[in-house]
């Protein structure tokens, strides 16, 4: 049986927001609960590719990419699915949500592990990949 973990995963997002609410679950362990289940779903999915690239740009390269140019229309097309308005937390449709810091780290983190977008959507290409980096570089740079 063909499973859509991206799906899947919006799905226990929907839910996880509203558990709290309806079951009278503290805020804490509903972060806990879905930071379980994402882990979850990562180790059934295979994890990260095995061709996932280690190298990731170490300073803003000349010229910066923007997000309106460059990082938006990649996130649109990759990651509103998820992230998008009227999805799960957090939303990545603004260069100025994503470049919150705490933001800003995660989304780092799972495009440098190539763990975003999960299977079955298609990851990004190397220069995709490159693109986002770079930004979250060059916007980490900007506002540290």
């Amino acid at each position: 049986m063909s499973m859509n973990h991206g799906h899947v995963l919006c799905q226990i997002s929907r839910v996880l927001q509203s558990a709290p609410r309806r079951a009278g679950i503290q805020p804490a362990s509903t972060g806990l609960l879905l930071s379980f289940c994402l882990l979850l779903a990562v180790a059934c999915s295979g994890g990260t590719p095995t061709s996932c690239p280690t190298e990731y740009p170490t300073s803003c390269p000349s010229p910066a990419p923007t997000f309106s140019a460059d990082v938006g229309p990649l996130i649109q097309a990759h990651c509103a699915v998820c992230h998008g308005p009227g999805q799960q937390i957090p939303r990545l449709d603004t260069d100025e949500v994503i470049s919150m810091p705490s933001t800003r780290q995660k989304v780092f983190f799972q495009i440098q592990h190539c763990s975003m977008p999960p299977a079955p959507r298609p990851p990004l290409s190397a220069a995709e990949r490159d693109t986002i980096l770079a930004w979250l570089v060059c916007s980490s740079a900007a506002h540290d």
